[in-house]
């Protein structure tokens, strides 16, 4: 089991929200049994307490550094953008041994979520299974990966889940009736997304 004093946590704020009339999605108010508040405020209670928290963000950063260290996608010197590229520029300057990943665009994920990223494959990449489909930006990543990614990312590659696969990841499946239900794991691209995930 990876412990939390080994590990930080990033959560990915960058997007453009192309979808959503380009609002930076994270920020907009969403409501979860009875609260409203900001989809990363959400996620944020999801996530093992006591561990430092990343945030990739590209615009409104002050907002961001209220929740925890901002990271921008020009912090990874490579002139890209995207998941990867937060990602990455998270692994730079990580001071702990693991990363663990999240989206900042899924404000229903259940407390818990990460626990067998952690338990399953303590020397190795892990990816989540929801049950119905893969979710490469629920990962945990040791910081050595940081060599990996920066190649792949020389190279023009910007697919999570075959750079996941290039450096063996194990995919983990979520467990319990309710960490192992899809319906959990929406993100929240476009308007249907968020008629479909509200209550």
């Amino acid at each position: 089991m990876i412990s939390s004093e080994d590990l930080s946590c990033l959560v990915l704020c960058g997007g453009q929200g192309s979808r959503l009339g380009h609002a930076d999605k994270p920020l907009l108010e969403f409501n979860r049994e009875g609260q409203s508040k900001p989809m990363v405020d959400h996620v944020l209670a999801t996530l093992p307490k006591h561990t430092p928290t990343l945030i990739s963000a590209n615009r409104n950063h002050q907002r961001y550094a209220r929740r925890g260290k901002v990271v921008g996608d020009d912090e990874c010197d490579l002139q890209v953008f995207g998941p990867l590229a937060g990602v990455y520029a998270a692994l730079r300057q990580l001071d702990s041994p693991w990363l663990l990943v999240c989206p900042g665009d899924m404000p229903l994920l259940p407390q818990g979520w990460y626990e067998p990223l952690l338990a399953t494959h303590p020397e190795q990449a892990t990816l989540l299974h929801d049950g119905q489909r893969l979710q490469p930006l629920l990962c945990c990543l040791p910081q050595q990966a940081s060599a990996s990614l920066r190649r792949y990312l020389e190279e023009g590659k910007y697919s999570v889940k075959a750079w996941l696969k290039q450096i063996g990841a194990a995919v983990v499946p979520a467990h319990g009736s309710v960490t192992a239900n899809a319906r959990y794991y929406q993100n929240i691209n476009s308007p249907e997304d968020w008629y479909r995930a509200s209550p």
